[in-house]
């Protein structure tokens, strides 16, 4: 598994996602990534961010999300 959380600076619904991974106990596994520092994930994102992208499947969930779909996306069982 492998956990990336695609983020923007002064995005206060990147913060609360980053919390939802605190509680699931994954937030040390996750890289974080500033979409504004790659262009080709600032013109895929926009202004769609949070998402957590799980690389080896490709499965990503956006934002509104809750505790369960970033287990979900881990692949812990909820």
């Amino acid at each position: 598994m492998k956990l990336q959380l695609l983020t923007r600076p002064e995005c206060h619904l990147c913060d609360l996602a980053a919390g939802l991974l605190e509680q699931a106990g994954l937030l040390q596994q996750v890289e974080v990534v500033n979409i504004e520092s790659d262009l080709g994930l600032l013109m895929s994102y926009g202004e769609r961010v949070p998402v957590i992208r799980e690389l080896d499947s490709g499965r990503e969930i956006g934002w509104p999300m809750v505790l369960a779909d970033v287990r979900r996306i881990a692949g812990d069982e909820v």
